[in-house]
């Protein structure tokens, strides 16, 4: 993803959620919230630990705190600190545990995503899906995440996902699972059919379904967020 000066124009930010529980008719412990602003977009992928009604709880909790800490004015760093020491404490606790990663995407186009034990995103630029470019780590407490930023041109996207879609196929077609990298692989194939950005998330978890046996093996999410005309 190219430089890009901060005074660019606004870009319109577009997002799009495919999500699966578990098992058919169940509540799915992930969540997803998209909040917008004047100044901003912001999206955040919570997974809580485990599946069903208790994972969503931690989930919800995990995703609504986060967002409110950035509504208080706290920077996107300072928020995460907050939640991962509390993350890190429910590690020993009956705290409710949820991995996360937040992605947000200024109205120049400029974003930065941070992950914390969750799958590191996939960035989009010029049709091609790139896994784990430029990502660094840093520590928050006792804690390590990991953060990206980058520029988004029109056409240009991040993909956000749970471990239930990094793991499909775990113990049947994949020793440890499809991986963060067979997910960016399988993206630039729809890619280089030019399916468009949109279509993206319903076909990463159509195909998640199919190596893990026409089911899902837990609950999966995928979320692209990109910028168009």
């Amino acid at each position: 993803m190219s430089s890009q000066n901060l005074s660019s124009p606004r870009k319109y930010i577009e997002v799009v959620i495919a999500q699966s529980a578990k098992r058919t008719g169940n509540i799915c412990g992930d969540y997803v919230i998209v909040d917008r602003t004047q100044e901003a977009t912001t999206v955040i992928v919570a997974d809580g630990i485990g599946t069903g009604i208790k994972a969503r709880v931690a989930a919800v909790m995990c995703a609504s705190r986060l967002l409110e800490l950035i509504r208080l004015g706290f920077s996107l760093r300072e928020a995460c600190n907050k939640l991962v020491d509390t993350m890190h404490e429910a590690r020993t606790s009956d705290i409710p545990f949820s991995a996360f990663s937040v992605c947000r995407i200024l109205n120049n186009g400029h974003a930065t995503i941070i992950s914390y034990e969750i799958p590191p995103p996939i960035l989009i630029n010029n049709r091609l899906a790139a896994y784990l470019p430029k990502q660094h780590f840093i520590s928050m407490g006792l804690e390590m995440v990991g953060e990206v930023s980058c520029a988004l041109e029109v056409g240009d996207g991040i993909v956000l996902m749970s471990d239930g879609v990094s793991q499909a196929g775990l113990g049947a077609q994949y020793r440890m699972g499809w991986g963060t990298q067979g997910a960016s692989d399988f993206i630039n194939g729809c890619l280089a059919k030019r399916n468009d950005l949109k279509e993206v998330p319903g076909s990463v978890l159509a195909k998640v379904k199919d190596i893990s046996g026409a089911t899902y093996g837990d609950d999966s999410t995928c979320v692209v967020v990109f910028c168009r005309e």
